[in-house]
C-alpha cells in the first residue's frame, strides 16, 4: 500500500495539525465536533493498518466503570492485536479512537468481548474522513457472555478519524459482573 506521510502526529483542531511527537498536551476541538469534545494533542496517525519501520500503529483508549471513570480520554495507547479491557462493575464502557491516512482503502477488524450474564450494552463505529465528514456508521446490541467480530473498511483519504464505542451495564443492578475488552486486528 503506498503510504502518504504528512504525520505523524495529528492535534484535532481545525488550526493546528501536525507536529512530533513529543509536544505538549493541550487538548483541542476536535474538526469533526466543532465547539465540543475536547482531543489530546499527541493523537498518532496511522499509515493504514500497518507498522512504521521506527513505531509501532497506535491509537488511543478510554475506559471505566460506574465505581471508577478510568483515566480519561486518551488515558492509554494500544496497538494492533493487544486487547484493552475494562473494570468490573455493573456498567463500563470502552472507547477507542484513532486518525489514519492512507491512499487505498483498507480493512480492520474488531473482536468484542462482553461478559455479564444480565448484560446490556452498545457497540457503535464511526469513521469520518477530513474530506467528507461522517462517511461510516454502525451500530450493533451486544451483551451477555459473547464474543463479536466485524470487519470494517476505512477509507482512503489524507486524514481520517474513527471511533469505536462499547459499552455493557447490568440490567440487574445487584450484579457486578459487566467487563467489555476489545482489539482491533490488520486484515
Amino acid at each position: 500500500m503506498a503510504i502518504l506521510r504528512a504525520g505523524p502526529w495529528w492535534d484535532g483542531t481545525m488550526a493546528g495539525g501536525w507536529f512530533d511527537e513529543g509536544a505538549v498536551d493541550s487538548p483541542g476541538y476536535n474538526i469533526w465536533f466543532p465547539g465540543g469534545n475536547s482531543f489530546p494533542t499527541g493523537s498518532p496517525v496511522n499509515c493504514g493498518p500497518n507498522d512504521w519501520s521506527n513505531q509501532s500503529w497506535t491509537g488511543r483508549a478510554d475506559y471505566g466503570t460506574s465505581n471508577d471513570p478510568g483515566p480519561g480520554y486518551g488515558g492509554k495507547t494500544f496497538s494492533l492485536n493487544q486487547y484493552v479491557e475494562t473494570g468490573v462493575s455493573d456498567d463500563v464502557y470502552l472507547y477507542f479512537s484513532f486518525y489514519w491516512q492512507a491512499t487505498q482503502d483498507f480493512d480492520l477488524k474488531q473482536t468484542v468481548e462482553t461478559f455479564s450474564d444480565s448484560g446490556f450494552g452498545d457497540w457503535s463505529v464511526t469513521f469520518y474522513t477530513i474530506e467528507d465528514g461522517a462517511v461510516f456508521s454502525y451500530f450493533n446490541t451486544i451483551g451477555g457472555s459473547n464474543t463479536q467480530t466485524e470487519t470494517f473498511t476505512l477509507p482512503a483519504t489524507t486524514l481520517g478519524y474513527a471511533s469505536f464505542f462499547m459499552s455493557e451495564f447490568a440490567t440487574d443492578p445487584s450484579d457486578f459482573d459487566c467487563k467489555v475488552k476489545s482489539k482491533l486486528e490488520s486484515v
